[in-house]
């Protein structure tokens, strides 16, 4: 299939995709000019992922302009969820033959959803890299939170129908966490430089406490949740960074421990461990135009 050429159309959020291309639904009138385009690129197969859509005038235009046509309804309902799944090997299959357009209503959310289900439940296994998302996108507003409904719901039916696990739940969630962190457009280096750029603020009284306990929790979240490989350093003190003062005798009790884990009974202790990081990575010649306080003369 000519991608360039269906790209020519303009219609509105087109994105190639697994050898074929998602955008907004041909069905409108409005989308009338670009069948004879889609024609002369060699569209094949058309996937229709609106759930609200009961007539037949899509399929005709399909069957008249020699394009086949395949109704998949993505939606949360039960019902929806095992028609998902009873025709998820047909979905996959038209998927994997490439030449189709796919498209919800806006091809925007419901074809993020159905396209996140093929590759979580399907195209990883295969090697497939994750589907681009157009529609569930912090930038825009969105989180991942519909998706996730749609993919648990799929994995309890499967599981449910099967009696087993369709994967093991460590690597589902490794999936959604992948699936995160393009919607988030978070990157490893991204979470490691907020971090360090979060540290110095405190040290510096930019940021204030509360500020640090929140932005620091929601930066080792999305590390968990994007399975991030992240340096020791920023994982000691996720480990630790504990939201201090705690009862202090039982602190002492773990301030030596065996895992090395720390509760601080200070604000002053947790400054200091902040502090001796900030200054090994400027010594390091590490975020030194983030890091621009000498803290050694504090650390004698």
């Amino acid at each position: 299939m000519n991608i360039e050429r269906i790209m020519q159309t303009k219609i509105a959020d087109l994105t190639p995709v697994y050898g074929g291309v998602r955008g907004r639904t041909l069905s409108s009138h409005h989308q009338a000019y670009a069948w004879r385009a889609m024609k002369e690129a060699g569209l094949k197969q058309v996937i229709d992922l609106r759930q609200d859509y009961k007539g037949d005038r899509y399929k005709d235009d399909c069957e008249r302009n020699g394009v086949a046509y395949f109704h998949y309804p993505v939606h949360k309902g039960k019902e929806y969820i095992a028609n998902m799944v009873k025709d998820f090997n047909v979905f996959c299959e038209l998927i994997d033959r490439g030449d189709f357009f796919i498209s919800c209503a806006q091809g925007l959310h419901r074809t993020d959803i159905a396209l996140c289900t093929y590759w979580v439940f399907y195209g990883a296994d295969k090697g497939k890299e994750p589907p681009v998302l157009v529609g569930y996108l912090k930038e825009k507003g969105h989180d991942t939170g519909k998706i996730f409904h749609v993919l648990n719901s799929f994995y309890d039916y499967l599981t449910d129908r099967d009696g087993k696990e369709s994967m093991s739940i460590e690597v589902f969630k490794e999936r959604k966490g992948i699936i995160h962190q393009m919607s988030q457009s978070i990157t490893r280096e991204q979470l490691i430089v907020e971090a360090i750029q979060l540290l110095y603020d405190y040290m510096e009284c930019l940021a204030s406490t509360e500020e640090l306990r929140s932005k620091f929790a929601k930066i080792c979240q999305d590390c968990k949740i994007c399975h991030f490989d992240i340096p020791e350093w920023l994982g000691k003190l996720m480990r630790e960074y504990a939201d201090w003062p705690r009862d202090e005798d039982k602190a002492r009790e773990r301030y030596d421990s065996e895992d090395g884990s720390t509760w601080y009974t200070s604000e002053a202790e947790f400054r200091y461990d902040i502090m001796k990081t900030l200054q090994i990575l400027r010594d390091n010649g590490e975020f030194t135009d983030i890091i621009q306080t000498d803290y050694s003369k504090y650390l004698r």
